[in-house]
């Protein structure tokens, strides 16, 4: 039988154990699993809200009639290499250079990108017009998606939790 001389070390593991799970399982959403493709590198030590680590991030092929707009997701900044592109189809290559999950939302809006509505650290989704997301992925990985844009003012965000307060958006006009 295995006997434990001081168990508080034991007890304290397993408390921080469970409230790292707990702080980084997401604020309680139902959100859409993304399916993605494996890689060669191993995904960051964050968690998504499903509590298993992040996948990489599913690179789709562009269209050749899209527009390609390049952004880097960094801690704590978002960075898109162009500011105004044609409406149509608007494919985003999106690269995560930070240490942790990230995640791209593109917002339909005539607010500045630092003037969105924050509720629990997130903008809350039913309150703006989402025209398209990359759900979460892993640090040091990539992702490409391909949306219709119509004509007007968009912000690019990552919206886990804090991450729009900290810096992570940027405009986007399409003409």
């Amino acid at each position: 039988m295995l006997r434990v001389e001081k168990p508080w070390p034991v007890a304290v593991l397993v408390l921080t154990v469970a409230l790292f799970s707990t702080a980084c399982t997401g604020d309680g959403e139902d959100r859409p699993q993304v399916d993605v493709v494996g890689g060669d590198k191993t995904s960051s030590a964050s968690v998504s809200a499903s509590g298993a680590p992040p996948e990489r991030g599913v690179v789709e092929p562009k269209p050749p009639s899209a527009v390609q707009v390049d952004v880097e997701l960094k801690e704590w900044a978002t960075e898109a290499k162009a500011a105004r592109v044609s409406a149509g189809g608007v494919y985003f290559f999106v690269s995560n250079q930070g240490k942790q999950p990230h995640e791209l939302v593109v917002i339909q809006t005539d607010q500045s990108p630092d003037k969105l509505p924050v509720e629990g650290g997130r903008v809350p989704e039913g309150k703006v017009k989402i025209v398209g997301e990359i759900e979460p992925f892993a640090a040091e990985s990539k992702a490409g998606k391909t949306f219709n844009l119509a004509k007007g003012k968009y912000v690019l965000i990552c919206n886990i939790a804090g991450h729009y307060e900290l810096g992570m958006r940027v405009a986007l006009t399409v003409e």
